[in-house]
């Protein structure tokens, strides 16, 4: 594997990581004990890693998470979609 093909793929797995460590961590967060700004600030991170995910799909629809792999890219955008909104990949 070469350095240009393994990018898109490193940055594919470190989104979809982000995304379900963050949700993880958030959905165990008790809200009333934590202060406003906060909760204001985990809604932009997961706006954030929501709007990463569309992209990752997109760019798996597109062939370019691992150009190589049509199969990876094909897994990597099924992901993608199924965890941003259980939505169907093809």
């Amino acid at each position: 594997m070469d350095e240009e093909s393994i990018k898109g793929l490193a940055i594919a797995v470190s989104m979809i990581s982000l995304w379900a460590i963050s949700l993880i961590f958030l959905l165990s967060v008790a809200l009333a004990q934590v202060p406003i700004f906060w909760i204001g600030g985990a809604v932009v991170l997961q706006t954030f890693l929501y709007t990463g995910l569309f992209i990752t799909a997109h760019d798996a629809m597109h062939g370019v998470v691992y150009p190589k792999d049509p199969i990876i890219n094909n897994f990597v955008g099924t992901v993608s979609l199924l965890v941003y909104g259980l939505f169907y990949y093809k």
